[in-house]
């Protein structure tokens, strides 16, 4: 039985003895950059990562709770503003 010999190692492709690869076939060139290896301050940089993404929620709640606040006064002036309207014209047109 004839052992098969992957495509990047075909011995057509000889140069001095040694094996020529035909293509890298790692999928990334050695031009790019690879993926650098996890660190082990990985887990503390994730940590702090999360806690500011927390941070960043609970400021963002307690805006929304502000602006659901001013929204509630505004249309409560609204309202005040609206019955005002109201009473004026009911107060012209029986002055008419």
């Amino acid at each position: 039985m004839r052992k098969t010999t992957p495509s990047i190692l075909r011995p057509s492709h000889r140069t001095n003895g040694h094996f020529k690869p035909l293509v890298n076939l790692t999928g990334t060139p050695k031009s790019l950059p690879r993926t650098p290896c996890t660190p082990g301050s990985f887990s503390r940089d994730l940590s702090h990562v999360l806690e500011s993404q927390e941070r960043e929620l609970e400021n963002r709640r307690s805006s929304m709770i502000i602006m659901d606040v001013l929204l509630a006064e505004l249309n409560t002036e609204r309202a005040a503003k609206n019955d005002d309207i109201q009473k004026l014209k009911i107060y012209l047109c029986s002055n008419v």
